[in-house]
């Protein structure tokens, strides 16, 4: 091989590396360097662990691990600061030093809008980090109301969520407190875990078992501490899977018990069928709607339902704002008192 077969060879070993590297960066490979950008604007620097088709698996240089759905971010290569001759790769000779020493120029500020968009990155992430592979929701509310009388109305909201690749459960509790002239109206609290596990791409089988638990309130306003556990295990089917929409019903066989302490303690059992739903629609502006009800047919009565109704809009990626109907009507079980609640809530994501 003449001498030019061995320069074009010595060449093409010298750029190879800087090729492939540059080829890793524009196709955002995991394990190289690169800012993670969500849908806000805020951003994070780091390396792509994994990401795939539904989620991005990124460890940030000053928060750590993150993980997040892949609609809310994307992922761009860090990018290159050239320094040096481009052409002979050597560096450039150092400046000659100045005989006048310069002045100090002052510490740069960092603007507000910067501070602030930076400290919500550190509370995404610490959040997220926190629960590691749950996602989910904590929200709350509060309102102090005077008209004719003084009312103190208090809202405390969690989802937990965890998927797998056919299995999934959702953690929920809901505390809700009123008090009206110092009596207390409703002091109610109420935890659920719904548990499915898919068959194929449409069926799947549920199973819910909840605890309800109720300081006063009673269809006929008198005083009456209960404790309501329900189970409902069913069959659904998944009509629509589109990424952002979303629908779903099934059936299902429900198993009431109820334990009243007061005023007259008693314990009754019943057993129901029922008819549920899902749905959920995203809207522009990173709002959802979702919603969720049951419909219990008896014989020789007035059907009962229940619903719950939620539109939620992200303000940032850790904090959203959510609007929330809920409503019930003739619990199977004869002692859970109707209501219809209207909510505004706060909540933070992870």
């Amino acid at each position: 091989m003449g001498p030019d077969g061995l320069a074009a060879n010595r060449r093409a070993a010298l750029l190879l590396p800087a090729f492939l590297l540059a080829l890793s960066s524009a196709l955002g490979a995991p394990g190289g360097p690169s800012i993670l950008v969500y849908q806000n604007g805020d951003r994070a620097q780091g390396k792509v662990l994994r990401m795939d088709a539904t989620s991005i698996v990124f460890f940030a240089d000053h928060f750590g691990k993150i993980e997040i759905p892949r609609a809310d971010a994307t992922v761009t290569p860090v990018p290159a600061v050239a320094s040096g001759n481009t052409s002979t790769g050597a560096a450039p000779p150092p400046a000659p030093a100045s005989p006048v020493a310069a002045s100090p120029s002052p510490p740069k500020s960092t603007p507000p809008a910067e501070a602030e968009a930076h400290s919500i990155a550190n509370v995404t992430a610490a959040v997220r980090q926190f629960f590691g592979n749950w996602h989910g929701r904590i929200s709350a509310s509060s309102e102090v109301l005077s008209d004719t009388a003084a009312h103190d109305i208090y809202a405390l909201d969690g989802h937990f969520t965890r998927k797998w690749t056919q299995d999934s459960i959702d953690l929920s509790g809901h505390y809700d407190y009123v008090r009206t002239d110092g009596i207390v109206a409703i002091d109610l609290a109420r935890v659920a875990a719904d548990t499915q596990h898919d068959f194929n791409r449409h069926y799947y089988a549920r199973y819910r078992p909840s605890v309800e638990w109720s300081h006063v309130g009673a269809p006929d306003n008198i005083n009456n501490h209960y404790v309501l556990s329900q189970q409902d295990a069913g069959i659904g089917y998944r009509v629509l899977t589109r990424p952002g929409r979303t629908f779903s019903f099934g059936v299902a066989g429900d198993l009431f018990d109820v334990w009243n302490t007061a005023p007259s303690p008693n314990h009754n059992s019943k057993v129901a069928e029922s008819i549920f739903d899902e749905s959920s629609l995203a809207l522009p502006w990173r709002m959802t709607i979702s919603q969720q009800s049951v419909w219990y047919p008896i014989a020789n009565k007035r059907d009962g339902w229940e619903y719950h109704l939620d539109l939620s809009k992200k303000l940032t990626e850790t904090f959203t704002v959510s609007a929330r109907q809920e409503a019930r009507r003739r619990n199977p079980d004869g002692s859970a008192p109707d209501y219809s609640r209207l909510k505004f809530l706060l909540g933070i994501d992870f």
